[in-house]
């Protein structure tokens, strides 16, 4: 595996590597350029990106709007305090299930423990 980056991890030789070992392959890998998929990879990366960036943009004025819309209808303040109490405690419970599932999750399959770093 030839990188030229000198990003991955457990290559076997860079593109220096690779010249001072056999020059002629070395200019063969030069000639051939940008591999196609690089390049779409990094297109890919940027529309990503700015779809991401997109999202976060509406999120939270929609989060906002709807918290407003949701307290300006309940009426009253006492069933806010009730509504409010409620909330808290969903939110403590669902907190408290995910990080039990997640740590139990890691502690059962152990991820990363026999890798190798590489990429299969």
């Amino acid at each position: 595996m030839v990188d030229g980056t000198r990003q991955t991890p457990g290559a076997a030789a860079t593109v220096d590597e690779l010249a001072r070992l056999n020059p002629e392959a070395a200019d063969w890998l030069h000639r051939l350029g940008r591999s196609p998929a690089r390049v779409v990879g990094e297109a890919a990366q940027k529309i990503g990106g700015l779809f991401l960036r997109l999202l976060q943009m509406v999120a939270v004025p929609l989060i906002i709007t709807s918290l407003i819309c949701g307290v300006t209808g309940l009426g009253d303040a006492a069933s806010l305090g009730g509504m409010f109490l409620r909330t808290i405690l969903y939110y403590a419970s669902t907190s408290f299930l995910a990080i039990s599932i997640g740590l139990l999750a890691v502690n059962i399959f152990r991820p990363g423990l026999n890798g190798d770093g590489g990429v299969t």
